[in-house]
Formats: structure tokens, sequence, C-alpha cells
């Protein structure tokens, strides 16, 4: 009759790493990709940076108020704010404007007033001036 399974044997160590393989043939040359285009010209000559701030404005108890501050004609806005000398102003809009017409960027506050005192707020605006 056959007798009972055996236990498993311990584990053996780990046998050395093979050896490396023959290289490979190289791969057929790949097509030539297609030409890019012309890239935009580069802009040169200076940048310099400002900030403009609005003259503060008061707003009464109970209204509301937009508040605007202008770069320069032909000048980029790149950020901008607003700041108020009290508390107590909601704004609900803070943010850039580009005019077409005139070419000039802005930056747009547009706050209410809901307490019983006046609150004084104003606008500033980051431009930068590319001379060439």
């Amino acid at each position: 009759s056959q007798g009972p399974k055996g236990d498993t044997g311990a584990t053996g160590s780990q046998g050395l790493p093979g050896n490396d393989g023959a290289a490979g043939s190289q791969g057929p040359k790949g097509d030539t990709g297609a030409t890019g285009s012309q890239g935009l010209p580069g802009l040169g000559g200076a940048l310099n940076i400002y900030v403009k701030r609005s003259a503060a404005q008061v707003i009464i108890p109970g209204a509301n108020a937009t508040i605007k501050e202008a770069c320069n004609a032909g000048d980029n806005a790149t950020g901008g704010g607003f700041g108020s000398f009290q508390q107590g102003a909601n704004f609900f809009w803070n943010g850039f404007h580009h005019d077409i017409p005139s070419n000039t960027d802005r930056w747009v506050v547009e706050a209410s007033n809901p307490t019983n005192a006046d609150v004084t707020i104003f606008a500033q605006v980051v431009c930068a001036h590319i001379t060439h």
C-alpha cells in the first residue's frame, strides 16, 4: 500500500543570474517628420511692470459702486485687485476687462455697502509695458 505524503522541503537558495543575451539588430530608419511652421518673431526690447491705483471712492450705506483703473493705452494688464479702508464692503466682482475700441486693459471692481456707515474702496491694476 502507498505510504503517507511527505513534508514539503525547504526552499532552495537563489540561482546565479543568467548571462546577457546578444544585442539585437538595429531597426530600420524612420521617416523624416514634417517641417514645423515658423514661430512668431520675438518681442525683444524691455519689459516694465507698473501698478496703477484708482482714487479712493466712498460707497454710502446701501449703495453699489463700480471702480475701474486702466493701464496706459496699449499696455497689458497682468493682474489686479482692490482694497478698502474700512470693513464691510461686499466685493461681488473683481476682474480684468479689455476695451477693444481704446485698446485699454482695465481692472474692474464691483462692490456694495450693506453697512450703516460709509465704506471707502479702490481698484488697482498691474500693467506691463514693452518697448521695442
